[in-house]
């Protein structure tokens, strides 16, 4: 019975056992999987309790299938039998093989394993006893696959080989966790990343301890097993871990310590997928302790100690200059608390680098992409459930500082490119936090790279930012500014220095500081000289306020009192008579409009500025200004020195216009004095100035004879008193000049010389003493070029007389009294040449000033518009035709009128229409009176029907009144005629001294008038 019982045994262990798992193993495999499975030889020793299995693979492959073990042999102890566990002396695994695929998506493909139904969870209870005494993996491999879209995958091949000694459930057998189980893991692959993982495991409870080693591990390596979420491309660098580490599961939860954890990454490099950005890092080292606790769903992690240092890191485009240097990063005593979200830093140390900030010419900034984030746009506009808010991180920094840093700006969106840059940029920080609750003391200092120094130190009230602080700035060049100046003149910055002390604050706007500051400053030794040139424009000595307050949103400059010594002003009419000062800080360019419709004028409160400024005083001292006009021939110059004064309530926010007062020295013996008020944003809008001029040399101001009047000017003395009134671009002058002993030089004969009758002009003004008193009014809009106001010195007396010479009907309508009259033309009503008795009375005034000036000429041209008169002419002639058919107008009867409510009238009408129209439309005319909303409500009566339709027909009928083309300019010889007739008849002029013209067409009044045009011609 006992060999029966034997020989049973026997044969299950050694046939059975075999049998059954070849034949039933592949089966659960496939249920469980979804793969294939196969099983090569398998031996069992039921006696030495050794079970061996050959060749196992699991799941299909073209190059490799998705796991293989070549042998598997496991040895079991007897004691298993009466102990009721699962003992096992040795396992062992030769050439074991695994692989893994990470799909594009990032799927793995052992996910995929797992049943559809998971099986139902174990009830709780003590874990199988089990007991592996040393557990042997041989030869092992892992592939990695990671699949790519569009490109072949990228394989990874990592040989394992593993031992593990005690492994257990058996308290009894083991004791406590960390004497159990000592186990060792190396791995390594073909690049040398080399993996140690020695320790010691226990399954009940579930613990280990020991330590981790990672060794030139490349940063691709690690990249190829984490889910593309950060779309980089494969990241280049090695990565170093060494950890002493011990872990626990029980009772759900989860323990984790390093202690210590030592990180280091080398020879970094870091791009966004399909992007140019490249972040490159020399090494980066860290080291530190880690805890992390999960009790039942919470996490609670702990980082202490941690020491941190950077070297070289630079950030930006590849084949540009970096955006970002650093060649030193320290950080010590580094801690976090995700319980409590915190992070703490006791000291944190940057030296040296670069941080380079661009705007291009689209007016994006370089670091706008970077900040934004890749993908932010998707991510804002996917929909789902948003997290639940809850208390935010913190950070503590105790003490900050960055030693030898450069902070670089250039802008490029306009034509000229714009830097500025920092250099050994020094900052310290004390008390940094996020958020910020108490202050945070700084201290900065920094050199400009052009030249002078920058210091502040102050509070950073809040991360918004919020700030206070006491700056100094020391001899800062504004040649650098350049490009700025561009923008708004054609001139180059020869030198100036900017020098400024004082306090600043930056805030919120909601707390109504955005920005504050309160400081001295100077800008000393200022040269603008002419673009291409080396002339100076404009300069000065030095311009200094002892305090200005400057404040932003709403903006505002306010100084109370400033001082500007030695300003140099060169003003140059040029040969073309541009002005140079116009033509270097030249207006913004506007674009062009189309007409817009005349709108009626809606009068409305001015709007605020949107930056205001007020000057208290500026006092000006040992100014010059030097004016040329090379307009001229021979040129004028003249120079204003000695020029001071002082200029009150500069602005752009009162109403009241600033007072101005300045004196100076003109030329050699000449005084200049200036006085009034304006606005000096916009003068134009509201101005009062009185200029005083005394003792003037006239024979400088020959040149302005010469060019205007064709004469030059052999001496005299010229004083005047120039009140000057503009509102709203409207110039109102009332000025009062007098010229002593003016003697006329030698008439100009050169080509193109004015030809003015300047001597007859003067022989006129100068009185018995030699005297010239002129009342010189000045009115007009100053956007027409024709209106000048520039002849302070001479150009003013000059222009009158020209006016005098060449606006000779102005002069003749002052003589008798008619100022307010045109005496140049003589209008006439559209279809007649009868002059009215307005234009009689102008005529008499004409006549009467034609006699008291002999040498003087009339020209007559009759004008014409055909806009006008041929209506006028078409219906007088329709009249005519209906007077003579009708007998209506008799001969010798002035006036052409027919009634139009006479039945003759209106049968001879019907007659014409009927020949210049169908009878279907005179009929369709009637029935449109007869059903017009005149008669809307009401019956008419059969003759204000009649009279009614007689009307129609008559404004029709004149549309198509022939006119002969003769008629027009017939009409304007008789207006011709008509006034030569009545100035040579009635007023007495002498026919000699009037010549009659060929018509011309004119443009009608504003009366709706035609007119006749007179012109003045000098008797030779």
């Amino acid at each position: 019975m006992v060999l029966a019982l034997v020989g049973l045994y026997a044969a299950a262990g050694f046939w059975g056992v075999p049998y059954l798992i070849k034949s039933k193993l592949p089966a659960m495999l496939k249920a469980q999987t979804g793969q294939s499975a196969t099983l090569g030889e398998v031996r069992c020793n039921p006696f030495t309790l050794c079970l061996e299995a050959d060749d196992f693979v699991l799941g299909p492959g073209q190059e490799r299938p998705l796991a293989s073990i070549k042998h598997l042999m496991i040895n079991l102890e007897v004691a298993s039998l009466w102990r009721w566990a699962l003992i096992c002396t040795e396992a062992s695994l030769e050439e074991p093989f695994i692989k893994v695929v990470l799909s594009p998506e990032g799927d793995l493909n052992l996910a995929r394993l797992a049943p559809a139904e998971a099986a139902p969870a174990a009830a709780k209870g003590d874990p199988f006893p089990f007991l592996l005494r040393k557990l042997n993996l041989l030869k092992g491999s892992l592939w990695f696959l990671r699949e790519q879209k569009g490109a072949p995958g990228q394989l990874k091949v990592i040989p394992i080989n593993l031992e593990l000694q005690n492994l257990s459930t058996l308290k009894d057998l083991c004791g406590l966790p960390s004497d159990c189980g000592p186990f060792s893991l190396t791995a390594a692959s073909s690049q040398d990343e080399r993996l140690e993982w020695r320790g010691k495991l226990s399954l009940s409870p579930v613990a280990s301890s020991g330590r981790v080693r990672l060794q030139n591990w490349k940063l691709a390596t690690l990249y190829e097993v984490v889910p593309d979420i950060a779309k980089l491309a494969p990241p280049q660098g090695l990565l170093d871990f060494n950890a002493s580490y011990e872990v626990s599961l029980s009772g759900g939860g989860v323990r984790l310590k390093l202690d210590p954890v030592q990180l280091k990454v080398r020879q970094v490099s870091l791009s966004p997928a399909q992007e140019n950005l490249r972040l490159n890092l020399e090494s980066l080292a860290a080291a530190g302790k880690l805890s992390l606790e999960r009790p039942q769903d919470k996490y609670l992690l702990n980082l202490k100690g941690l020491q941190t240092s950077l070297r070289n890191l630079t950030l930006g485009l590849a084949d540009q200059t970096p955006m970002l240097t650093l060649s030193g990063l320290e950080a010590g005593g580094v801690s976090l608390d995700l319980n409590r979200r915190l992070v703490e830093v006791e000291s944190l140390k940057l030296n040296g680098g670069r941080a380079l900030t661009v705007l291009d010419q689209q007016g994006k900034l370089n670091w706008s992409g970077l900040l934004a984030g890749q993908g932010g746009q998707e991510a804002a506009g996917e929909q789902g459930a948003q997290p639940e808010p809850g208390p935010g991180w913190s950070l503590r920094l105790k003490q900050a500082s960055l030693e030898n840093y450069g902070l670089a700006y250039k802008d490029q969106s306009g034509p000229q490119p714009k830097e500025l840059e920092l250099q050994q940029v020094r900052l310290g920080l004390d008390g940094l936090a996020w958020p910020l609750e108490q202050p945070c003391a700084f201290d900065l200092e920094s050199d400009l790279a052009s030249g002078g120094k920058l210091a502040a130190k102050g509070r950073l009230l809040s991360l918004a930012p919020d700030l206070e602080a006491e700056y100094q700035l020391e001899g800062m060049e504004l040649k650098p500014l350049q490009p700025y100046l561009d923008l708004l003149a054609k001139a180059r910055i020869a030198g100036g220095i900017l020098s400024s002390q004082g306090k600043l604050a930056l805030g919120q706007p909601a707390q109504g500081k955005k920005f504050t500051l309160e400081a001295g400053a100077a800008i000393d030794k200022l040269s603008l000289l002419e673009e291409g040139g080396q002339d100076e424009l404009v300069g000065w000595d030095k311009l200094s306020t002892p305090q200005l307050r400057l404040q932003l949103e709403p903006g505002n400059l306010g100084v109370d009192r400033a001082e500007l010594v030695g300003p140099r002003v060169k003003m140059v009419i040029g040969p073309q008579g541009q002005l140079n000062l116009l033509q270097a800080f030249k207006a913004p360019e506007e674009k062009e409009k189309a007409p817009a419709t005349p709108k009626k004028e809606v009068r409305s409160a001015p709007e605020p500025p949107a930056f205001a400024f007020h000057l208290g005083v500026m006092h000006i001292s040992k100014g010059q200004l030097d004016f040329s006009d090379l307009s001229l021939k021979p040129e004028f110059s003249s120079v204003v020195r000695d020029l001071r004064g002082s200029a009150r309530d500069v602005g752009n926010v009162a109403a009241s216009p600033m007072p101005l007062r300045l004196r100076g020295r003109v030329d050699r013996y000449g005084q200049a004095n200036i006085t009034g008020r304006l606005l000096p944003l916009s003068p134009t809008d509201r101005t009062q100035l009185k200029m005083e001029f005394e003792n003037l040399d006239m024979h400088h101001l020959s040149p302005y004879a010469a060019k205007f009047a064709g004469w030059r000017i052999k001496e005299g003395k010229l004083y005047a008193q120039m009140d000057y009134r503009l509102e709203k671009q409207r110039l109102v002058g009332d000025n009062q000049v007098l010229i002593k002993d003016l003697v006329l030089g030698e008439k100009i004969n050169e080509p193109g010389a004015p030809d003015l009758p300047l001597d007859l002009a003067v022989a006129l003004l100068k009185d018995s003493e030699g005297r010239i008193k002129i009342a010189l009014p000045v009115t007009g809009d100053l956007a027409d070029p024709q209106v000048s106001v520039s002849g302070i010195i001479g150009e003013a007396i000059i222009n009158l007389i020209v006016k005098i010479v060449t606006a000779p009907f102005t002069l003749l309508a002052n003589l008798v009294g008619a100022s307010d009259q045109a005496l140049d033309q003589v209008d006439f009503d559209p279809g007649s040449h009868r002059v009215s008795p307005p234009e009689e009375e102008k005529l008499a005034k004409l006549a009467k000033a034609m006699q008291d000036r002999p040498q003087l000429k009339l020209g007559v041209a009759g004008g014409y518009n055909p806009g006008l008169d041929t209506p006028a002419l078409q219906r007088r002639a329709l009249v005519a035709q209906l007077g003579k058919m009708t007998g209506q107008n008799q001969a010798g009867r002035t006036s052409l009128r027919v009634s139009l409510s006479s039945a003759s009238v209106s049968r001879a009408l019907e007659a014409l229409y009927l020949q210049r129209y169908s009878r279907a439309e005179l009929n369709q005319l009637k029935k449109a009176v007869a059903n017009s909303p005149d008669f809307s409500g009401k019956t008419p009566t059969d003759q204000e029907l009649a009279t009614a339709q007689t009307r129609a027909m008559f404004r029709a009928a004149v549309k198509k009144q022939p006119l002969g083309p003769e008629q027009i300019k017939n009409l304007a010889e008789s207006r011709a005629s008509a006034v030569a007739k009545m100035l040579t008849g009635r007023f007495g002029l002498a026919p000699d001294r009037l010549t009659v013209s060929a018509p011309v067409e004119s443009q009608p009044t504003e009366d709706k008038n035609v007119p006749s045009p007179l012109s003045l011609v000098a008797e030779k």
